[in-house]
C-alpha cells in the first residue's frame, strides 16, 4: 500500500512539474523531447524532432527549423531547402486514479482507489529531409537563409545556434 502512494505522489508530481514550465528550451534530448539526426550525403540530412505530451505542433515545427539552420551553419554552408517533411502526432494516455480515499488509523495510513481516468496526450513528431548549399540556388521551392533563421528562431525559442 505504501509502494501505491509513492507512486501515485511522484505521478502527479510529474505532470505539476511538466505542465509548470512552458515550452522547453531546445536541447538535443529532454525529459519530454528528443531531437535525432542522420547525415544522409555531404549536403544532405535528415532531422527529427519528437515532443512531448506538452508540446504542441508549430513549437516542435520551430524547434526542428532552428536545428536544420544549426547544421547547416556547423557543415559550412548558408543556405537550405526541405525536400519532405513529415508532421504528425502520436497519440497516447496516461491512466491516473480518478479517485482515492485515504484513512487513518492510529499511525497507519489506508488508501484505497476507485477506477482510473485516462488522460489522452497528443506528442508531435517532425521530420525534415534538407538539402544544403553555399550559394542561393535557383530554385522554385522555398530557400532558407540558415543565419537569418537562425537568429530569427534562437530568439523566439530563447535558445542559441551553435551549441549542440
Amino acid at each position: 500500500m505504501r509502494a501505491y502512494i509513492q507512486y501515485i505522489l511522484v505521478a502527479v508530481g510529474l505532470i505539476v512539474i511538466s505542465g509548470c514550465g512552458g515550452q522547453p528550451a531546445y536541447t538535443q534530448n529532454q525529459f519530454t523531447s528528443s531531437l535525432n539526426e542522420t547525415q544522409l550525403s555531404p549536403n544532405a540530412w535528415k532531422v527529427a524532432f519528437r515532443g512531448g505530451g506538452t508540446w504542441n505542433m508549430d513549437n516542435a515545427e520551430n524547434h526542428a527549423l532552428l536545428r536544420c539552420a544549426d547544421i547547416t551553419l556547423q557543415n559550412g554552408y548558408k543556405f537550405f531547402l526541405i525536400d519532405s517533411s513529415s508532421l504528425r502526432t502520436k497519440e497516447a494516455s496516461v491512466s491516473m486514479p480518478s479517485t482515492s480515499t485515504t484513512t487513518f488509523i492510529g499511525d497507519t495510513a489506508y488508501t484505497s482507489g476507485g477506477g482510473t481516468t485516462n488522460i489522452p496526450i497528443s506528442k508531435p513528431r517532425v521530420t525534415h529531409i534538407i538539402s544544403m548549399f553555399t550559394e542561393k540556388p535557383d530554385a522554385q521551392e522555398l530557400i532558407y537563409d540558415a543565419q537569418f533563421l537562425c537568429d530569427s528562431l534562437a530568439k523566439k525559442l530563447e535558445a542559441q545556434c551553435g551549441t549542440f
